[in-house]
């Protein structure tokens, strides 16, 4: 089961931006969604709860994602290529 929260460690900047839309068979797949998020900030970021983690956050809203960063610089390009 895929959790899109972690509660360690609890990085300082958040970024808040809209999932992207992946279809197949005309459905959405939220998987893949997630695996190119993911993919994209493992290349891009850094190591997953090292230089970012997911982030629980308020707004209730299924379309978007919310992610972590240990450095400011990073919320920026994450904002960049999916805000």
């Amino acid at each position: 089961m895929r959790m899109l929260w972690d509660k360690y460690p609890e990085l300082p900047y958040m970024a808040i931006a809209p999932w992207p839309v992946i279809e197949y068979n005309g459905q959405a797949d939220w998987v893949a969604s997630v695996d190119l998020v993911e993919s994209w900030l493992a290349s891009s970021i850094g190591p997953h709860y090292v230089a970012w983690t997911w982030s629980m956050w308020t707004l209730h809203q299924s379309g978007y994602c919310s992610v972590n960063f240990l450095r400011e610089r990073d919320t920026t390009l994450f904002l960049l290529k999916w805000g």
